[in-house]
């Protein structure tokens, strides 16, 4: 998109381009997703103009920003059916649209959280996952206790996670 408006400076033909969706399109919507294969190939979130913004405000307005972590996108316990044609979630029916699950390495989920909250000079992490990927969870959880920093973390979690699991 941004090559586009580069060379053409307007808006009047982005709806040719591969997974740009806009008034003018006229394919069907979920024939137009586009997803990144891999999440490793993602960058580092660059939340600068956020925090840059959050900084000029005066001290009685300011608030402790907490900062969106991610190690996977939709969701494991997602099938398919025989025709091979992405099925859904089977417990919940979320990201239907998305072909399958992707997830980070736990080496980079924590590297990129330890970078932000240093960076940023703030602990609170909300993981932005649909739920935390089971086979790595406890991995992250013990490299981020391992960057010693008190961090404070949100994520949803299944029901069904066992005691033992969180008291990790």
């Amino acid at each position: 998109l941004i090559s586009h408006l580069e060379s053409n400076g307007h808006m009047d033909e982005a709806h040719t381009i591969p997974g740009i969706i806009t008034r003018n399109t006229t394919e069907k919507m979920t024939s137009l997703f586009s997803q990144l294969p891999h999440l490793s190939d993602l960058p580092i979130p660059d939340y600068d103009d956020y925090f840059n913004t959050l900084g000029a405000f005066s001290h009685e307005n300011r608030y402790f920003a907490t900062l969106t972590g991610e190690s996977s996108r939709g969701c494991w316990r997602q099938g398919r059916a025989q025709s091979d044609k992405n099925n859904g979630c089977a417990f919940c029916n979320l990201n239907t649209q998305w072909d399958g699950y992707r997830h980070k390495a736990p080496q980079q989920v924590v590297a990129d959280i330890d970078v932000l909250t240093t960076r940023h000079q703030t602990l609170s992490v909300a993981f932005m996952d649909n739920v935390l990927p089971p086979k790595s969870t406890n991995d992250i959880f013990s490299k981020l206790e391992q960057l010693d920093k008190n961090l404070k973390a949100f994520a949803e979690i299944r029901a069904t996670t066992k005691l033992d699991e969180l008291a990790n």
